[in-house]
């Protein structure tokens, strides 16, 4: 092929000879470690998808897309979603250098899935090199080197909290989705998939998602939650079962031997159904996935909001157990050990496992980079320097009042965005706190990067909320805040009550048994691939979780008015509550109602809560629903992959019952309250709580976590629209 320069034959020299090297390498590593079925026994593959009726469907766009994310360590060319799915690249984006990476015993697919199209070339392509006016490999390859894309290395992991690398996710989403016809954005993404970080590509891929309107936003589950060197014991597993079963299950227990992360002498142990659930980790990756995009509606609230609320149920949880509440890392203890290590035991989807934090570490500067620890400190008090003087100085030269006017906070939301930071209004002034600390936190084993260390796992959102000190760390972050939120004057008498409404009666019901909610420990199920374990068959993963029975709520209200709309909003708060000023108020759901004149008795079902998102489906879940039809239109627009699990919707209580108050209060809409315009059904099918409505107005205008997210100074008693019952939440185990 002509290329442009000496420098550039030689980077795409470098390119071919490096993936081709890395695959055989793979190749090798997979054929000895995991051992796929020979010949005789693989897997039959399906009937071949029909690629262009595949293209005239949502669903069938949208998995074109996901199967993408299939088996990133292999080669785009090799058969995915059980061998009906080959993407077969145009000539002019195809590298041949590349087929010695064949994996041996994969199922071969039908040729009519799926032969990709050639791209136009755009203005910016060099003419010598194009192929009767096509996009050629070396082109697309330039482009994302001359961006940057080709900087972080195949096989290494990227920091999703480092905001240049993040950065780069939106780079190469962008670059990408420059081409506007979905076939060929099908084909450059396909012909990119193998030259850039396995992890940058994935995260990339999930921008574009959310970005187009011809496929859907529903994500498959994060596959980061299976052990280091699970393929052996899972292949071991499975050759223990009668080779009838049509899907073998294997175990992963994060509560027993040999996952489990602490002795059970350790307090810590007894939240690992809270920090190690795959799910609640999943929709910490897909939040942070969501919203990195600055446009959408009142993204620094949710990331107060959703923060905060993590928090607030891991205090509730160490309560439960009798353990202190989260002692804040603040600047004062980043020169002391960090007592309690953690050693995740987690294999990574890309790269080597995730590296063990031992115990009494102490945060140091990282010199390789230049990044001294100082720096935080001087981000740290021009926040809070700025809270105190209730503005924020752009980096424009203007100030932006931090204030709440009109029953809504005007400031939150700057704030949040300078905290995390994104979309930050003087990213020079006041630096990324949140992001900088995760990376000097996950960076801790190896500051200097003298040893060339693994990060921890609070490298990225997919994983951090596994490690203790993820909790300490948000708890410093959410105490600025709180100091925040403590500027701004108390809630008023006409902000808190709502005059003509008044609740006579809330209950919640279990079994037909009166306030009582129920918690157990169950299994939780996904289906994976066999091959991935030396299996030709599906496969069943299933693992230990905290679940709840289903419950209803039922509220009587009385209204003196005709036709008036209220916002519920139901909390769980402990009993013990150590401040109650800031009592831990736990969300469980919130909605709006139309009052009739005289009594409205209100049920709401706990599968109905907006608070928790639908069951996350894995990856092959997700394709055998988009391949069989089995997917609604209205279920291909939901944000499937963010919202609190729904089996961690309850906290766990204890086996003689906790006791919490069920605090529910109807409030007033505020005017041009964005509830009165948003669509019902989209609400209603949500979890817009911690997620909001995709391309819409959040719809509650009122800050979130009202009344509980000022300094509570307030009573119950003697508001009519506000009631609270005493409940007993009950944990039996089998």
């Amino acid at each position: 092929r002509v290329v442009q320069s000496v420098e550039e034959q030689t980077h795409y020299r470098k390119m071919k000879n490096y993936i081709s090297l890395n695959i055989f390498i793979l190749s090798s590593i997979a054929w000895a470690q995991i051992n796929f079925p020979t010949p005789q026994t693989r897997q039959t593959p399906q009937t071949s998808l029909d690629f262009r009726e595949t293209l005239e469907s949502r669903a069938g766009r949208h998995l074109l897309l996901v199967t993408l994310l299939e088996n990133l360590n292999q080669p785009v060319s090799e058969p995915r979603f059980k061998g009906s799915i080959t993407y077969q690249l145009p000539s002019a984006l195809k590298d041949d250098s590349t087929s010695v990476g064949k994996v041996p015993n994969r199922a071969p697919a039908s040729p009519s899935c799926c032969q990709l199209e050639d791209v136009p070339s755009s203005s910016s392509t060099v003419s010598s090199r194009q192929r009767a006016g096509s996009l050629l490999l070396p082109d697309l390859l330039g482009e994302c080197s001359s961006r940057g894309i080709m900087n972080i290395e195949r096989g290494q992991h990227l920091r999703l909290f480092n905001n240049t690398e993040k950065q780069l996710t939106q780079t190469l989403a962008e670059i990408l989705l420059a081409r506007t016809s979905f076939t060929h954005l099908l084909s450059v993404t396909a012909a990119v998939r193998d030259f850039v970080n396995q992890e940058l590509f994935k995260e990339a891929l999930l921008i574009i998602i959310l970005s187009r309107d011809d496929v859907g936003m529903v994500m498959p589950m994060s596959p980061e939650f299976l052990p280091t060197n699970f393929a052996d014991t899972a292949k071991q597993m499975l050759e223990d079962q009668s080779p009838d079963t049509e899907n073998p299950v294997v175990n992963v227990n994060w509560n027993e031997p040999p996952y489990q992360t602490f002795d059970q002498s350790e307090p810590e142990y007894n939240l690992w159904y809270f920090r190690e659930d795959p799910e609640a980790n999943s929709h910490h990756l897909y939040w942070h996935v969501l919203f990195n995009n600055a446009s959408l509606d009142r993204r620094g609230e949710f990331f107060f909001y959703m923060h905060r609320q993590m928090l607030v149920r891991y205090n509730v949880e160490r309560l439960t157990h009798g353990l202190p509440q989260i002692k804040s890392l603040t600047p004062d203890t980043w020169d002391k050990p960090i007592p309690l290590g953690y050693f995740p035991k987690l294999g990574a989807e890309i790269g080597t496992p995730y590296q063990g934090r031992p115990d009494n570490l102490v945060l140091a500067d990282l010199t390789d980079i230049g990044l001294p620890l100082s720096l935080m400190e001087d981000w740290y008090r021009e926040i809070e320097m700025a809270i105190k003087n209730k503005r924020v100085s752009a980096a424009d030269g203007s100030t932006i009042n931090l204030q709440a006017a009109g029953g809504r906070d005007e400031g939150i939301s700057v704030l949040g965005d300078i905290i995390e930071s994104l979309n930050s209004v003087n990213g020079q002034l006041y630096g990324s706190l949140h992001n900088i600390g995760h990376v000097f936190i996950a960076r801790i084993t190896d500051p200097s990067g003298r040893h060339l260390a693994d990060t921890g796992v609070m490298n990225g959102p997919a994983t951090s909320m596994r490690d203790p000190v993820f909790y300490r760390w948000h708890q410093f972050i959410d105490d600025i805040f709180s100091d925040y939120k403590a500027s701004l004057p108390k809630y008023t008498e006409a902000e808190l009550s709502f005059p003509g409404v008044k609740i006579l009666k809330s209950q919640v019901m279990t079994n037909r048994t009166k306030n009582e909610l129920h918690t157990l420990t169950d299994q939780g199920e996904i289906l994976v691939p066999g091959l991935d374990f030396g299996s030709n068959r599906t496969v069943r993963v299933r693992y230990n979780r905290l679940n709840h029975q289903p419950f209803q709520f039922s509220i009587l209200v009385s209204s003196k008015l005709a036709k008036v709309k209220a916002k519920v909003r139901i909390f769980l708060i402990p009993k013990e509550t150590p401040d109650q000023t800031a009592p831990l108020a736990v969300e469980v759901d919130r909605f709006l109602v139309s009052l009739n004149k005289g009594n409205n008795l209100i049920r709401r079902e706990s599968s109905q809560s907006t608070v928790s998102g639908k069951r996350q489906r894995s990856l092959l879940e997700l394709q055998e629903a988009l391949s069989s039809g089995n997917i609604t239109e209205s279920e291909l627009s939901q944000f499937e992959g963010c919202g609190w699990p729904a089996h961690l919707l309850v906290p766990r209580g204890t086996s003689n019952g906790s006791s919490f108050s069920l605090f529910v209060m109807l409030s007033k809409l505020l005017p041009g309250d964005a509830a009165l315009s948003a669509d019902p059904q989209a609400v209603a099918d949500s979890a817009f709580v911690h997620c909001g409505l995709a391309g819409r107005q959040v719809p509650d205008s009122r800050p979130m976590g009202f009344p509980f997210d000022r300094p509570v100074g307030w009573r119950v008693e003697g508001r009519s629209n506000m009631a609270l019952t005493e409940v007993q939440i009950i944990h039996q185990d089998a």
